[in-house]
C-alpha cells in the first residue's frame, strides 16, 4: 500500500465496511437471506501480488 501507516488505513477500512454492511442490512430487504440464516462474511484484503493483508470476518452479530 502506498501509506506510511497501513494498520492505520486497514482499522479504518475495517471500521467503515463494518458501518456499511450494518446500513447495507438495515435498509436492503434483499439482503434479508443472509440475517435469517446468520450468514459468516470474510472480506479479504490482498497486495498487489496476492499476500493477505487483512482479513475482516463480519458474523452475524455485526450487521443484526
Amino acid at each position: 500500500m502506498n501509506t506510511d501507516d497501513p494498520q492505520s488505513l486497514m482499522e479504518a477500512v475495517e471500521e467503515q465496511t463494518r458501518t456499511n454492511i450494518r446500513e447495507a442490512f438495515r435498509l436492503n430487504p434483499d439482503l434479508r437471506i443472509f440475517t435469517v440464516n446468520d450468514v459468516r462474511i470474510d472480506y479479504i484484503y490482498t497486495d498487489s501480488v496476492g499476500n493477505v493483508v487483512k482479513t475482516i470476518h463480519i458474523t452475524p452479530e455485526d450487521y443484526k
